[in-house]
């Protein structure tokens, strides 16, 4: 729904709805054809739509562990 609401929302040019900083942590899994991609499109509609990247954006692979994805992608990040 959100994301539906994000992508309706960039197509009609709509702008400044956004006000804030944004910060998007993709959970993932590389078996998967478009890994991530709802991630990086969310980070890319909420910046388009006005919204301020307040940290760099961040990824994880659930084909690691739970320990692994936590120690290799989300301490770091």
């Amino acid at each position: 729904m959100f994301y539906t609401w994000l992508q309706k929302s960039v197509k009609n040019g709509e702008k400044d709805l956004v006000k804030g900083d944004v910060v998007v942590f993709g959970l993932g899994d590389t078996q998967y054809e478009k890994y991530n991609r709802c991630a990086w499109d969310t980070k890319k509609f909420l910046l388009e739509l006005g919204g301020k990247e307040a940290y760099k954006y961040g990824e994880s692979d659930h084909n690691y562990g739970q320990a692994d994805i936590e120690k290799e992608y989300f301490e770091p990040w």
